[in-house]
């Protein structure tokens, strides 16, 4: 009788020790699949920046060549030409402070 309660008792231990260390491997594995996929959105975010980056220089490389100049130039061309088809006038500090208008004394 003695060696048949020893025998059950070594076998629950065992089933205990197994479904513990099965536990034990599932959540280091969803540890090791979470790590992966934060470690994968950083990467994905350090391109995107990189990219941003390498856009933003080309852009300003862009503007800084005589094409880019001449690019800006057109712009200011046509924005004043809009302008004056719509009849705004141009905001000029000498108009805010000029001579003809009494001064506060």
């Amino acid at each position: 009788m003695m060696r048949w309660r020893e025998c059950c008792r070594i076998m629950i231990l065992l089933t205990l020790a197994i479904s513990i260390g099965f536990g034990c491997s599932t959540h280091h594995n969803q540890t090791v699949k979470q790590q992966k996929a934060i470690e994968k959105r950083m990467e994905e975010k350090r391109k995107q920046e990189q990219a941003l980056y390498e856009s933003k220089l080309k852009r300003h490389e862009k503007i800084q060549s005589a094409e880019g100049r001449k690019l800006i130039q057109q712009a200011n061309d046509h924005r004043n030409q809009l302008d004056k088809q719509n009849g705004k006038k141009k905001f000029s500090l000498k108009k805010l402070f000029s001579e003809d208008e009494p001064t506060c004394k």
